[in-house]
């Protein structure tokens, strides 16, 4: 709560911080690569400049480089 979310969320201090992270849903499908991605589960792993994301889906491991625009928050 109070933090963005997609955000790192620091829990504790020192050399054993763990770190929460959100869930979000990949929602673009505008050609054939985005729609193989829609509807996967994901997790911001970075967050860059002009809105870009590097996201991993959580189904495979894979990271890709995207628009924030282009993941939701699911329902």
């Amino acid at each position: 709560p109070g933090q963005p979310a997609g955000r790192l969320v620091r829990v504790g201090h020192g050399p054993g911080v763990r770190a929460a992270m959100s869930v979000y849903i990949y929602a673009w499908g505008n050609n054939p690569r985005r729609l193989e991605l829609k509807g996967r589960r994901c997790v911001v792993e970075a967050r860059g400049a002009m809105r870009t994301v590097l996201v991993r889906f959580l189904d495979t491991g894979e990271c890709v480089t995207t628009s924030a625009r282009a993941i939701r928050r699911p329902r």
